[in-house]
């Protein structure tokens, strides 16, 4: 039997002994900058940590930021359904041709395209939960392409225990495991900050370290029964079991430690695994925890599928400086002052004082338990007035006013993004103030585009590596070669894609970009393709050479090559037609030139003819030749 590694003690396992240290370097930093706290203000428990309101029967006033400013973040950058553009670079050399190359990029988009916006695959939703990462901590996407456990779209196999609890787990068997379509091989999954460790070094880029992986939990039963896995003869540590009070699972632990969390559903049972990319020597291991010196399953990689996302990085190591750390201030002082408010408002209430023997008892009685607008008589005026509370001051709104202002600059959001006017601001600086936001907003969706792109990239790399089996995928007018299939009106065009159509040569200068579909992303789209179109009205002589009007699309940040093509051909059918027209009317004015001079001969000889008559002659003579 395989020796059992205990992964808090034993130093002499060397995975044991990495796995110890990315889990010390990644709580010192998870505490330092506060991840937890940070997402726990993301949902709204932001008193928690506050001594003062510890009471469960009292519920402080908590304005929450923190998710409104995360909703307008999110709302910038995000998408319905995404589409990627792909152009390419020219390398050094006379063997690179433009219109190859174009083609090439189209069939390319038409794959990633294919890939990105099947429904199954779930981009988008994936990649919003890493963006609402990034701003706690990071932002984390695995890309790959497996048709068995690996791909979280696999359907969970049958086991003959599902419907026989009395079935050991030495015993159980698989009955039905289906694979994974062809279509779906293709996945990305969102990776837990919480659970994603890197190597402890002070490389800021993830492709620096020497390891990083993540862990997971999975049940027992299956990955026992899982081709391909190498279950350890004899093992039972490092099971986990749902803490169903809670809802979320607990520490490692084993079956001696906690036994009533192994009662009842012995499927409930599962087994914490962690997923290592070593690139030192260049393999995926899975191991058990606990259990590091023999891996359940291996395979070779040539480099790691993660993209992150990190909006500001730090000066040494992997892990960022989160964006929401700078909120923390700015929304504890908000708070507070909302809670002042609210307490001055509940404390103080409403009472008068009256002078002794100016008003009867019968009237004093009236005047506290009569209905609005009851009438007292008082023997001397002003016997009855109100007794002033004290002022909050106008410290506490100041407070208010000045932390709503900080947490709007801290976190680079602007009033008019949060459906509020500039109302203490003169329009001057309304407008300065709105210009810088943009700027900050345009640079952040920059960041994030760059980040869908090496998703993108990474898709289209693993595509040209593992895609065997081949796809189908439609078409594009740019992709397509065959003239006649072109002029099919209203046919989509398919083909079945393998890995050798993807790798033609043109696959090392591939730059990927996404149309985005927020409105900032339309207008910015329509104001490119509107200066476009001016471009080859004012100057239609570039769409008479394909090299000009994409040098001319490219400068106006127009990278639509489909519609590009498109246009070069309607542009050139226009000047064909211009011509045409040209030719005919210069046909007709040199046939209409000639007629009157014939006419104007023939007048002149008839009126050498007739030198006594000539206006009835010329007219006689003329309407003969006529």
């Amino acid at each position: 039997m395989a020796e059992i590694i205990n992964f808090t003690t034993d130093q002499n396992c060397p995975w044991a002994r990495r796995i110890l240290n990315g889990q010390k370097y990644y709580q010192t930093w998870e505490s330092k900058y506060r991840c937890e706290v940070l997402r726990e203000y993301m949902r709204g428990f932001q008193w928690k940590y506050k001594k003062d309101f510890n009471s469960i029967n009292y519920n402080p006033y908590t304005l929450n930021l923190f998710n409104s400013t995360l909703k307008i973040k999110l709302a910038t950058f995000l998408f319905q359904k995404p589409s990627f553009i792909i152009t390419p670079e020219p390398w050094d050399g006379s063997g690179w041709d433009l219109d190859l190359a174009m083609r090439s990029a189209a069939i390319k988009q038409d794959v990633l395209n294919t890939i990105v916006q099947n429904k199954n695959m779930n981009f988008a939703k994936h990649v919003k939960r890493a963006a609402k990462d990034s701003f706690s901590s990071f932002g984390m996407i695995e890309v790959g392409y497996a048709a068995d456990w690996r791909n979280p779209q696999k359907e969970i196999p049958e086991l003959k225990s599902w419907d026989d609890t009395d079935i050991s787990e030495e015993r159980d068997k698989v009955i039905k495991d289906d694979e994974v379509p062809i279509n779906e091989r293709f996945y990305i999954k969102r990776i837990n900050p919480k659970r994603f460790r890197v190597a402890l070094s002070e490389a800021i880029d993830l492709n620096d370290h020497e390891w990083c992986g993540y862990y997971d939990f999975v049940y027992t039963r299956e990955l026992r029964n899982t081709k391909g896995i190498k279950w350890p003869k004899g093992y039972e540590g490092g099971s986990v079991a749902a803490d169903f009070s809670s809802g979320i699972l607990g520490d490692t632990f084993d079956r001696q430690n906690r036994p009533e969390l192994f009662q009842g559903d012995s499927d409930g049972k599962l087994s914490k695994i962690w997923h290592i990319w070593d690139m030192v020597s260049k393999k995926r291991l899975l191991f058990l925890d606990q259990y590091f010196n023999q891996p359940l399953w291996e395979t070779d990689i040539e480099r790691l599928p993660f993209v992150d996302l990190r909006w500001d990085e730090n000066d040494e190591g992997f892990y960022p400086v989160p964006p929401a750390f700078q909120w923390i201030s700015q929304q504890d002082e908000i708070n507070e002052a909302r809670e002042q408010t609210r307490s001055y408002r509940r404390r103080f209430t409403r009472k008068f004082q009256y002078v002794k023997g100016m008003i009867d008892q019968l009237e004093v009685e009236k005047f506290a338990s009569g209905p609005d607008g009851v009438l007292i008589e008082v023997k001397e005026k002003d016997a009855i007035t109100p007794i002033q509370n004290p002022e909050q001051g106008q410290t506490t709104e100041n407070a208010l006013l000045l932390a709503k202002d900080d947490f709007n600059t801290v976190s680079g959001t602007s009033q008019e993004a949060r459906g509020q006017s500039a109302d203490r601001e003169t329009a001057t600086a309304a407008r300065i103030v709105d210009a810088r936001a943009s700027i900050r907003e345009s640079a952040e969706q920059l960041d994030f585009e760059n980040f869908i792109s090496l998703i993108g990239s990474e898709i289209l790399a693993t595509a040209k590596e593992r895609l065997v089996d081949g796809l189908w995928v439609k078409y594009s007018a740019g992709a397509v070669q065959d003239t006649a299939t072109l002029l099919q009106a209203n046919a989509p065009v398919y083909k079945w894609i393998k890995s050798q159509d993807l790798s033609d040569g043109y696959d090392e200068t591939i730059m990927v970009d996404v149309e985005n579909k927020t409105p900032q992303a339309m207008a910015a789209a329509n104001q490119a393709f509107s200066q476009f179109l001016t471009y080859v009205h004012n100057f239609p002589e570039i769409s008479l050479d394909p090299d000009l009007i994409r040098e001319a699309a490219f400068r106006c940040n127009y990278r639509n090559e489909k519609i590009i093509q498109k246009m070069q051909k309607t542009a050139l059918m226009m000047m064909a037609q211009q011509a045409l027209a040209n030719k005919n009317s210069n046909g007709l004015a040199v046939q209409q030139d000639q007629g009157q001079n014939a006419n104007n001969i023939a007048a002149q000889q008839i009126q050498n003819m007739n030198p006594d008559n000539p206006q009835k002659q010329d007219q006689k003579q003329l309407e003969q030749i006529m």
